[in-house]
């Protein structure tokens, strides 16, 4: 059945998600991780680091199907 979720715990959802798939582009310019560049393009030695804790995305879907109650909200 469909809980609704109070929006700053989906909004937190979202900036999770966000986060991972930032750190992932960056990881990917640096050659390493899910998203490489094609062979052919060099790879960027300046990656900005990445300090913050990223969430993947199955335990962020994960956070927002408990119950309201058992939610815990992570700031970063």
């Amino acid at each position: 059945m469909f809980q609704e979720r109070p929006i700053d715990i989906v909004v937190d959802g979202f900036i999770h998600l966000q986060r991972f798939h930032l750190r992932e582009i960056a990881r990917g310019l640096a050659g390493f991780g899910t998203y490489r560049l094609q062979a052919g393009y060099p790879t960027c030695s300046d990656v900005p680091c990445m300090s913050v804790l990223a969430i993947p995305p199955k335990d962020i879907v994960s956070m927002l199907q408990q119950p309201s109650g058992e939610v815990t909200v992570v700031r970063l």
